[in-house]
């Protein structure tokens, strides 16, 4: 995981923890108000597209001015994360792929553009800021503000933080509208313990992206 300061949340006054969380969950509320009035005000929609990428990539730089890329995640993974990407990417592409193509809908129509253009655009407007806010900058505070609270060992190990940061990851996606959404709670879990088994947010940034071709792949959107 990204470097965490030497200060737990046990050496802080309750009013310290709480003005953490304050800060925690007012970025969120500012991430999902910048993309919502970009899909509610007239002259903001054509601009929507870039609005989230935005925001998720410089919120937590404008939050902590002593924010670097080592600090979010964008370090070389190790080779135990490497592996759980790898092993872990290939089970669930493959039952993903005998789901949606043998129980649900039937024959790939493929996404509306070329799969390199669509990969592009998933891994910069999409995987890339989305990971960076969500696992490389929340996932690390809530750890800390949960005092690394954890279940299991190794490489089998759910921790607080990753469960708090993946229903943050779901809520948000809320503002498309779309209940249904909220689902992505569980590839949240995924990329989460990608980037805590790996220490570098680079797994989940291209599984992320990976996973929404494979979508687009499935559902022609």
């Amino acid at each position: 995981m990204p470097e965490a300061p030497s200060t737990l949340p046990g050496d802080r006054c309750p009013r310290q923890i709480l003005t953490s969380w304050w800060r925690w969950t007012g970025a969120i509320a500012a991430a999902a108000a910048l993309i919502a009035a970009a899909q509610i005000v007239p002259f903001l929609r054509p601009a929507r597209a870039y609005v989230a990428p935005i925001a998720f990539l410089y919120l937590p730089f404008l939050l902590d001015r002593t924010l670097s890329a080592r600090q979010v995640g964008l370090t070389v993974p190790n080779r135990s994360g490497l592996v759980a990407a790898i092993v872990s990417g290939a089970i669930i592409a493959a039952g993903f792929f005998i789901v949606t193509r043998f129980f649900l809908w039937g024959p790939w129509p493929g996404p509306p553009q070329s799969i390199g253009e669509r990969l592009l655009a998933e891994l910069l407007f999409a995987a890339l800021p989305e990971e960076l806010f969500f696992r490389g900058w929340l996932q690390p505070q809530a750890d800390r503000l949960l005092g690394g609270r954890a279940w299991g060992r190794g490489t089998f190990r759910l921790t607080a933080a990753n469960l708090v940061t993946a229903a943050a990851f779901a809520v948000i996606h809320l503002v498309t509208g779309r209940i249904d959404r909220l689902s992505v709670f569980f590839p949240g879990l995924w990329f989460g313990w990608l980037t805590e088994c790996s220490g570098s947010i680079w797994p989940a940034i291209v599984l992320h992206a990976l996973s929404n071709l494979g979508m687009a792949a499935a559902s022609g959107y």
